[in-house]
């Protein structure tokens, strides 16, 4: 993964990612959420490739996505 990350979601997998059943982090207003999520992303799935502009890991009944 890269620095290009604009926003990240972390939520309920198998479900919209709408924001009614996770979050929504952007880096200009919440860096923080963004570096924790993309962290937990690399230590779940560290070769992870993009596709159509987003690295997405589902673990379980949760789901995290990175778009850059």
């Amino acid at each position: 993964m890269n620095k290009d990350i604009t926003k990240v979601y972390s939520g309920k997998a198998h479900v919209c990612m709408c924001g009614c059943a996770g979050r929504w982090s952007d880096v200009l207003t919440n860096p923080r959420s963004v570096k924790i999520i993309v962290n937990k992303m690399k230590k779940l799935n560290p070769e992870l490739d993009a596709g159509a502009g987003c690295y997405h890991v589902t673990v379980g009944k949760r789901i995290y996505a990175a778009y850059f």
